[in-house]
């Protein structure tokens, strides 16, 4: 009888973004303005609980001894990881880990709904994000995470598509970019896309 044995983690978070419908093909264009045949639509990810729980659940094992007291993360789709991680860290260790988010400012940016930064003054945090291009949201989370008086001790991602560096986003190597997923995806600029990439074929350009 044949034995299944599990998948590397970087291909099990591939393969359940796949089977979600998360990995779209087609020719779209990244906030870096680079032209792509491939990308990854994390909300379609999500409304699947427990594929959602099996990767927080990575999260929590990897950072179940660095004393985290609160999970933060960017809206909307961070509001998930934060919850569902802190839920599985307080199961795992045995002491009561919050959860935190960022929200949307209108201006741009993220900032924390009054009262929150107060709950998660001088607390260790663990920052997460989702799917990473050029890192902008969570170096905002990060930030602000810090303006609230909170330690950034770790910092976790579920896919860092674009090979974000920690510099990128204002932490230490020693904090470092925990990445489930580091697999990266092709890209052009808007000239070689004209010379060998989607635009060359003909397929329209969306913008996600």
């Amino acid at each position: 009888m044949e034995v299944l044995r599990p998948l590397p983690r970087e291909e099990r978070v591939r393969e359940i973004f796949q089977k979600s419908g998360a990995i779209l093909e087609g020719h779209f264009i990244a906030h870096s303005w680079k032209h792509l045949d491939r990308y990854v639509d994390k909300r379609l990810f999500y409304a699947y609980t427990q594929e959602t729980t099996e990767i927080c659940s990575m999260f929590a094992e990897d950072f179940k001894n660095d004393n985290i007291e609160v999970v933060i993360a960017p809206a909307t789709g961070g509001i998930i990881l934060s919850f569902e991680t802190a839920r599985l860290l307080t199961l795992m260790t045995g002491k009561k880990v919050i959860s935190a988010f960022l929200e949307k400012r209108k201006e741009g940016g993220f900032e924390f709904h009054k009262g929150v930064a107060e709950l998660i003054k001088d607390k260790r945090a663990l920052d997460l994000d989702d799917v990473l291009t050029t890192g902008g949201s969570l170096k905002d989370a990060v930030d602000e995470t810090r303006k609230a008086g909170a330690k950034v001790v770790r910092v976790g991602v579920i896919w860092n598509r674009g090979g974000v560096k920690p510099k990128d986003i204002g932490v230490e190597d020693e904090v470092g970019i925990d990445s489930l997923c580091n697999i990266r995806f092709q890209d052009w600029t808007s000239a070689e896309c004209a010379i060998s990439g989607p635009c060359s074929k003909g397929i329209p350009l969306t913008k996600p």
